[in-house]
């Protein structure tokens, strides 16, 4: 076989294609929907705030929301092209083009949650957040250029082409390459995040032991921080729910041919992004209005004591 042209598309034999095609669709529109409405919300409370004087964790939602918009709206056409033709995307050049805008879009939001791993890290342990910039322009450039540069070798490469189910890396010509830049760098972020939460809600609750029963400006500021560091570890669990079973499938074909249950769960979690993140949006307002309410109350208590010794 010359490239993954030659294979027929996965689950055709099996009678899983139109399951596999489905499922993908139904799960790419829940993602776009909550994507799209995360956005409009965002967009909504600009005239309470700005969108760049917003707190991280709001905008690392918009973000993560923006990648899942564009990659469900890309990605789905792709599906509905397969599924009324019963075949890969032809010509090639519109397949590649279609591989290319799936690594650039699903890479991205790897990218975007290694920020944030190390930002919850430095911000627990040495006691720094990090600066994305004016306009958070360090991190939309390194989200948005990283992918695409390594895109572009690829592409030059010749090793875009449909894996099975849809455009991607080239299921003959790029397998090894394919396990290479997806299942192994997959992998290793989820343990890379895993290790920096275990260590940092470790030092979050030590913290928050320490300073139960404290008051005083200089304490407040510290509870924010771990308030926001808890509302950044939820993109951790998110990215966690969104490409576990991409990895765990992608290492088991690494060594045999993989379960079609096994994908069809895959192709379900990893094409719900935005339902995921949608989730954490839901958490962290509800989150900023309860600390709202308990920094208020707090103040309150504060100034009382102060009128009381005044007395």
């Amino acid at each position: 076989m010359k490239n993954g042209y030659d294979e027929p598309p996965k689950g055709l034999d099996s009678g899983m294609f139109y399951v596999i095609h489905i499922i993908s669709l139904v799960a790419m529109t829940a993602s776009f929907t909550c994507a799209s409405t995360i956005m409009v919300m965002s967009a909504k409370q600009q005239k309470v705030k700005k969108f760049y004087d917003r707190n991280k964790s709001e905008r690392l939602v918009v973000y993560a929301a923006a990648c899942d918009a564009s990659f469900n709206l890309v990605h789905s056409t792709e599906h509905i092209q397969m599924l009324v033709t019963r075949n890969y995307i032809t010509p090639k050049d519109l397949c590649k083009f279609h591989a290319f805008m799936t690594l650039e879009l699903g890479l991205s939001q790897v990218v975007l949650v290694i920020f944030v791993a190390v930002n919850v890290f430095c911000m627990m342990f040495l006691h720094k957040d990090l600066s994305f910039g004016k306009y958070d322009w360090k991190l939309t450039s390194t989200v948005i250029l990283a992918p695409f540069f390594l895109g572009v070798g690829i592409l030059a490469a010749d090793k875009f082409g449909p894996n099975g189910a849809f455009c991607f890396f080239d299921s003959v010509t790029a397998r090894q390459l394919n396990f290479y830049l997806t299942t192994l760098p997959l992998c290793l972020v989820l343990v890379n995040n895993a290790i920096l939460y275990g260590l940092s809600w470790y030092r979050i609750r030590v913290e928050t032991k320490r300073l139960a029963d404290t008051l005083g400006t200089a304490v407040q500021s510290k509870k924010r921080t771990h308030i926001a560091a808890k509302n950044m570890f939820l993109f951790l669990i998110s990215y966690f729910v969104q490409w576990w079973a991409l990895s765990v499938y992608g290492i088991w074909i690494a060594f045999g041919e993989g379960p079609i249950a096994l994908y069809v769960v895959n192709i379900f979690f990893s094409n719900a992004g935005g339902v995921w993140n949608g989730i954490v949006f839901i958490i962290i307002r509800r989150r900023r209005r309860m600390v709202d309410i308990k920094l208020t109350k707090t103040v309150n208590d504060i100034q009382r004591k102060s009128k009381r010794n005044d007395r």
